[in-house]
């Protein structure tokens, strides 16, 4: 399932204020900077750790649902591409003419107990009849709306980041810290199979 990026967060997880008292910034000089610097780190993180931190909405969309053996119960999971999944809000099949079908909600839920959300059809869902990008799942991914709902350590990986690119400004080589990858190796998700 490849995702597509709709509405971003309403809110940082790290404030302007919070970032500029880490960074120990008492002008508003680099306000816009340190604002930048902060949607930098927060997607740097989200990208190694491979979630999604604060509420944002996306549309994960394939061509078929994925093929996870001969077993009829295994083609009833169907292993989402984000983590944390909040809610879906809906799921589109489209046909060879483009016309869309909204998929009845009654029969599936969202199953949060795994590391790997994903969907429980209590039926075997229908194909899609569109050869590409016939599925379309739009959803609401992210730990919740408030920077608070957002675990500490990757908050704490945030700041650091924010600190390192600050201080590294235009060293484009510069690594990233051993602390903010060690607060954010617990973290990790392992890449989805399709």
């Amino acid at each position: 399932m490849t995702p597509i990026f709709i509405t971003g967060p309403a809110l940082e997880p790290i404030s302007l204020n919070e970032a500029k008292a880490w960074l120990k910034v008492d002008t508003s000089a680099d306000d816009a900077l340190i604002a930048a610097l902060i949607l930098s780190a927060r997607i740097a993180v989200e990208q190694a750790t491979r979630l999604q931190l604060i509420t944002q909405s996306w549309r994960l969309v394939a061509d078929h649902w994925p093929r996870r053996g001969r077993a009829e119960w295994r083609a009833l999971a169907v292993p989402l591409a984000l983590s944390p999944v909040q809610a879906i809000s809906s799921i589109t099949l489209y046909d060879q003419y483009d016309v869309a079908t909204i998929i009845d909600p009654a029969t599936y839920r969202l199953d949060r107990s795994t590391a790997l959300p994903r969907l429980i059809f209590s039926q075997l869902p229908p194909v899609p009849q569109r050869l590409f990008q016939g599925i379309a799942i739009e959803l609401t991914a992210g730990f919740g709306d408030a920077p608070t709902s957002v675990p500490e350590p990757l908050r704490q990986a945030i700041k650091l980041l924010i600190s390192h690119y600050y201080v590294n400004r235009g060293d484009v080589n510069a690594p990233m810290p051993v602390m903010v990858q060690a607060l954010i190796g617990p973290f990790r998700r392992l890449k989805v199979a399709a």
